[in-house]
């Protein structure tokens, strides 16, 4: 009896382990904000010469504002005369994409499937084609930001813990979920007002800084449109159609930096306020895949005293 336990643990450990290794690998993670490729095949991954492929993609809204205007496309598969034919995509463009909302029941956001048809060229060598796959969208992010503005008379009556907590500047910040991250910072968020009326003047221009970081997986199309609220003045502003706009550029498609301002009047120990900017833009995001094509099939020439 003693050994049969041992064997009996040993064939529950095998069989466990059987089990475990049946489980297959880990969901790859989706990274990107906004819109986001899910997935992406071909099939088949080989061919022969003439043979058809299907592609099949999957995009979802991952943010948090509609996306619209959505377009896919394929790049870097040479088409032409002796080269690849590609269908156009099923369904060439969507209208929008609508994002989750979890305080209505919609924990995930709208997806799409879209799918093309390649027929394969001929080749006299075995060709492997890599190539992107990339989805376009028009996407809007909101934001604003709460700063509070000290008199210099109301800062020094504060605690030292007080001072310490800084309870100044911006006390709050808040942007819409996508490929885009939106930042504030007032770095002269105390006033003396003595200064300033000895000089007669009741209001001061306080300037807000604005930071517009790109964290998605892709790139901004062009230029990106702000629109300013409740801040005037802003770096580079110019007036479009009867409305303000600043156009924003990122810095190696990275990051922008916008400087506006706020106009304070005289007030009493502190005061909030609450710019706005609403950011308009078109981005797109990429994945790259591959197919391989294998070589034409030669036919050789039959020696006539073989028939």
């Amino acid at each position: 009896m003693k050994r049969v336990l041992p064997l009996l643990a040993l064939i529950g450990m095998i069989f466990l382990a059987g089990c475990l290794g049946m489980q297959g690998p880990e969901p790859e993670e989706i990274e990107g904000k906004g819109v986001v490729i899910k997935s992406l095949t071909v099939e088949p991954e080989e061919l022969e010469p003439g043979m058809e492929a299907m592609i099949t993609l999957v995009v979802q809204n991952r943010g948090g504002a509609i996306a619209e205007n959505v377009v896919p496309e394929i790049l870097g598969l040479p088409q032409g005369t002796g080269e690849w034919i590609v269908s156009n995509p099923t369904p060439s463009s969507l209208t929008k994409l609508i994002p989750p909302d979890p305080e209505r029941g919609i924990p995930e956001g709208e997806e799409s499937y879209i799918t093309w048809t390649l027929t394969a060229p001929s080749k006299k060598i075995t060709m492997t084609y890599d190539f992107q796959v990339r989805v376009s969208y028009d996407y809007t992010t909101h934001s604003s930001a709460i700063i509070r503005l000290l008199s210099m008379d109301y800062y020094k009556q504060l605690s030292a813990s007080e001072k310490e907590a800084k309870n100044w500047g911006v006390i709050k910040s808040t942007y819409t979920d996508g490929p885009l991250a939106v930042s504030f910072s007032a770095p002269s968020p105390i006033i003396s007002w003595e200064k300033l009326e000895e000089k007669n003047e009741t209001s001061i221009e306080v300037p807000i800084w604005v930071k517009i970081e790109n964290v998605g997986d892709g790139s901004v199309e062009g230029n990106i449109t702000a629109k300013p609220l409740g801040v005037h003045n802003c770096t580079g502003e110019t007036t479009k159609n009867g409305e303000t706009v600043v156009p924003v550029k990122l810095i190696g498609g990275k990051y922008a930096m916008i400087v506006c301002k706020l106009t304070v009047n005289k007030f009493e120990n502190f005061n909030d306020y609450e710019p706005r900017f609403t950011f308009e833009y078109r981005y797109h995001t990429d994945k790259w895949t591959s197919v391989k094509v294998l070589k034409e099939i030669e036919l050789g020439l039959v020696s006539p005293s073989r028939l």
